[in-house]
């Protein structure tokens, strides 16, 4: 759709689609915004400025769905080729593929209405979501799943910071080759010196591989690079992931020592176990950490809590969530999976 659209035979893009297309890369790659997140706002303002380019309001999200789908086609067209031609080690045919797969992920999201991906993302409950394939039409569901093609697809949309996930979604999914290319993106150097301090700390394979990854997790939640990270970065990573499997993720504390180790953290930052013994957490916190299933319970118990907090001690508040979360709802949920109220 890269020449008409729409019923009324309004012309979408005109002669100037070169430098609209240029103009639209500019605002895109360089956006204030540090996740390149105004998708439907850049769109509209370049697609729509020209009277004779885009009909009606020219609001991409409102107007005619051939109009809506043309803008989108052309911008992220020409976004996608820029971003990820600049992602390291990709041959033309695999950009090719990239680009594809990334195509098929965010017209699933775009399903969800907002005006950028990351809210997208969480109004459509991917962050949520167990199995991932209900997100996505029947029609690509099987050939996508089988092709790998919805993983690579979302790995590269990692790398681009286009969407940020959960602490939880990331926990649950393994991005093994996104992952690696995110660490090529966005500190090769600095993995490489984890290694090398990996091999002179004499840690296993595995053990390496386990720091190496509670080291990528934060980048795809925050958007940073690794020498970015702060010790509150690794303790809510530990907290969410730990309050999941009911311990501390492996690869964790060697992670933390690595960050001292590096400079990354400053001096005199403790050890984990001191800095998770000095953070008390707040009460969504202590909820989350039973991981409930069913979102409105888990919210109720922290609106009650919150309103009884202040006329009670912090160890009563405590024992009074371990009873609601933990010996009531869980318990329930446990033995009786998929139960909501």
């Amino acid at each position: 759709m890269e020449g008409e659209a729409g019923s009324n035979g309004g012309k979408v893009l005109s002669e100037e689609a070169g430098e609209a297309a240029h103009r639209l890369r500019g605002v895109q790659l360089g956006l204030a915004d540090p996740l390149g997140q105004q998708e439907s706002a850049s769109v509209s303002e370049e697609l729509g400025k020209g009277a004779g380019e885009v009909t009606g309001s020219g609001d991409v999200r409102a107007g005619d769905p051939h109009v809506e789908q043309a803008a989108f086609e052309f911008g992220w067209k020409a976004v996608l080729r820029s971003r990820i031609a600049a992602l390291p080690a990709l041959s033309e045919p695999r950009r090719q593929e990239a680009a594809r797969s990334v195509r098929t992920v965010l017209a699933a999201l775009r399903r969800a209405e907002s005006s950028c991906w990351q809210e997208r993302w969480h109004n459509g409950g991917w962050n949520q979501a167990p199995d991932l394939a209900p997100l996505f039409g029947d029609s690509v569901r099987a050939s996508a799943f089988k092709s790998g093609e919805i993983m690579h697809g979302l790995g590269v949309l990692l790398c681009l910071d286009i969407v940020r996930p959960s602490y939880d979604w990331l926990g649950r999914f393994r991005f093994t080759a996104g992952f690696e290319r995110l660490r090529q993106v966005r500190g090769a150097e600095f993995f490489a010196t984890v290694r090398d301090a990996c091999q002179v700390r004499k840690v296993t394979r595995v053990q390496e591989q386990h720091a190496v990854r509670m080291l990528t997790i934060p980048l795809a939640h925050t958007g940073k690079s690794p020498r970015d990270l702060t010790s509150q970065d690794m303790l809510d990573m530990c907290r969410v992931l730990s309050s999941r499997r009911g311990q501390r993720p492996p690869g964790l504390t060697l992670a933390w020592d690595l960050l001292r180790q590096l400079g990354v953290l400053p001096a005199g930052t403790p050890t984990l176990h001191d800095a998770q013994r000095r953070q008390r957490p707040n009460i969504p916190d202590m909820v989350d950490f039973y991981g409930l299933s069913c979102p409105d319970v888990r919210n109720l118990i922290i609106r009650y809590v919150s309103e009884r907090a202040p006329a009670i001690d912090y160890i009563t508040t405590r024992q009074l969530i371990w009873k609601l979360a933990k010996r009531f709802w869980k318990d329930l949920e446990e033995h009786h999976p998929g139960t909501t109220s």
